[in-house]
């Protein structure tokens, strides 16, 4: 599928695509290694991480259908990742009290903080699809606290000039509404969705030759 048209709008998503996805892996593994320690669980923090993770995620690591199930009330991701550590204290017969939920949460903060990190050459795309004139977004399943401050963390704030998340419309990707709300509230009118999978390097060609090519997630005008 190719289009040859003028470009109103291109959606980042956050994890994995503007946040390198290695140093997301790097902050969980060590989470681990801090619940290890804590706890004196004998399990390796390879292990640990692996429970943790099938906790949360499908095989395609897609957040897992019950946290967006229409019958189930919507949940934010910390509230997962509460989940999946007491997952793992449970398998090592560990009761999860009120003062493990508190020191979960700020370690999980902190190691995002400490180790996540942009994707080299972020910066050079942004500052192209600004340049462009581009609407320069945000569409992220990503708690609004989080997104704060892993965003002032990375510098990143007062970059965009819209930022979508699943919090705010209290549904995860790939359900419509959060990609129909990013539109819709910024007036992003006569667009066409074409496929949400973003490679830096895709968007810099496309930036940097005017073509546009469809493994990326972006609007165009229809």
């Amino acid at each position: 599928m190719s289009h040859k048209k003028s470009v109103k709008a291109i959606f980042f998503d956050f994890g994995g695509t503007l946040m390198d996805a290695e140093s997301d892996k790097i902050a969980h593994q060590n989470m681990m290694k801090d619940i290890k320690t804590h706890y004196s669980i004998s399990a390796s923090e390879e292990d640990l991480l692996e429970i943790y993770q099938s906790q949360l995620f499908n095989n395609d690591m897609t957040i897992k259908e019950f946290a967006q199930s229409s019958s189930m009330q919507f949940k934010r991701l910390i509230s997962l990742s509460f989940n999946a550590f007491r997952g793992i204290l449970k398998e090592f017969n560990i009761e999860a009290k009120k003062t493990d939920m508190d020191w979960f949460n700020i370690i999980f903060l902190d190691n995002h903080i400490k180790y996540a990190q942009l994707v080299e050459g972020v910066w050079d795309v942004i500052n192209q699809v600004k340049n462009k004139g581009c609407h320069c977004g945000i569409i992220s399943d990503i708690d609004n606290d989080y997104q704060q401050k892993q965003f002032q963390s990375l510098e990143l704030n007062g970059v965009f000039d819209s930022i979508t998340t699943s919090e705010e419309v209290k549904v995860y990707k790939p359900g419509p509404c959060i990609f129909e709300t990013a539109i819709d509230t910024h007036a992003l009118t006569g667009v066409v969705l074409l496929k949400f999978k973003l490679r830096l390097s895709c968007i810099f060609l496309f930036l940097h030759f005017d073509v546009c090519l469809d493994n990326f997630f972006i609007y165009s005008n229809s």
